[in-house]
């Protein structure tokens, strides 16, 4: 049955672990809560599935830039999830935040050496690259919860370079006349998911932040947000794939900024018109739906794999 679980399952854990935290911000504590469960047992079965079958994991992310850049995912749920430990064992948590630092920045060198250095193939340069190129970027947003800040503002500069290097290859491969193989096609979320998230690194590293370059950075992910926006209707109707869980993790993190925008805004004493509230408001709300429907989505994938091979495989 583990067997059945892919390597996108830890999209979904970071999926869950930052809706908890965007409802949280909103005062939904006791939801804060159910999300963290939640993504907590999808955490579980995705390393039972690695412990038992370690070999089909390397295999993925070996065999695959895709997979590989998608396993980002895993340090990015943990170092999320690292929050929601704090309140139980504040010395866990750390311990478990730093491990995923650490083994986010081995594998953001072991990502570079083998698909970059040796194996650079610009036709596989999809959006996903930016889960490795832009997502350690989470470490900044985490960081001042573990006394971290120095630490912050380092990734923070590390992965705004390196999601512009990654950019520039992602924009080559979609300016080329190849189309975007299907499966591929979620991913064009991500566009609005890295420069969200390097943003709310800028909002969590930086003590002192200009208005100027605030407001226009926000002006631009929002930008960002509109033009996946627009995707968002075709991409749905596109049949099922684990890269469905683009479609989460980029929606919560742009919601998630948003509101982070405001409250510096309302710290500093800078009053903005009504709308923005709205507009956070609904795209939480998006977002929160398309987590749900993600994760109903994935979790039926799943037990229909298992059903479908329980008689041809029954040890898996």
């Amino acid at each position: 049955m583990f067997r059945k679980i892919s390597l996108p399952t830890v999209a979904v854990v970071l999926a869950l672990s930052a809706t908890g935290g965007l409802l949280r911000l909103q005062g939904f504590v006791a939801l804060y809560w159910l999300f963290g469960a939640a993504a907590a047992i999808f955490l579980l079965a995705f390393l039972l599935k690695a412990l038992r079958y370690p070999r089909d994991i390397w295999t993925d992310i070996s065999g695959s830039s895709i997979l590989a850049s998608v396993s980002g995912a895993f340090f990015m749920a943990l170092m999320q999830l690292a929050v929601y430990l704090k309140a139980f064992s504040p010395q866990a948590a750390m311990q478990l935040w730093y491990l995923a630092l650490i083994g986010y920045t081995l594998l953001f060198l072991w990502f570079t050496w083998h698909y970059i250095l040796r194996n650079l193939n610009l036709q596989q340069f999809y959006p996903a690259y930016f889960l490795i190129y832009g997502g350690i970027a989470l470490t900044s947003v985490t960081a001042p919860q573990f006394g971290a800040d120095g630490i912050g503002r380092i990734v923070f500069w590390v992965a705004l370079l390196s999601f512009c290097g990654a950019l520039a290859g992602v924009l080559y491969r979609y300016s080329r006349p190849e189309p975007i193989p299907q499966p591929f096609q979620p991913f064009f979320c991500l566009f609005t998911a890295a420069p969200n998230l390097i943003l709310a690194a800028y909002l969590a590293a930086f003590s002192y932040k200009p208005l100027s370059i605030l407001l226009t950075a926000q002006l631009i992910v929002q930008l960002c947000y509109l033009l996946v926006l627009t995707q968002l209707p075709r991409l749905l109707r596109i049949p099922f794939y684990p890269s469905y869980a683009a479609f989460s993790f980029s929606f919560v993190i742009t919601a998630y900024t948003l509101l982070q925008t405001l409250a510096y805004l309302e710290k500093i004493g800078i009053a903005y018109a009504p709308f923005f509230t709205w507009l956070a408001a609904a795209e939480s709300l998006l977002a929160v739906l398309l987590v749900l429907y993600v994760t109903v989505c994935y979790t039926s994938f799943v037990i229909d794999r298992c059903f479908r091979c329980q008689h041809t495989k029954p040890n898996d």
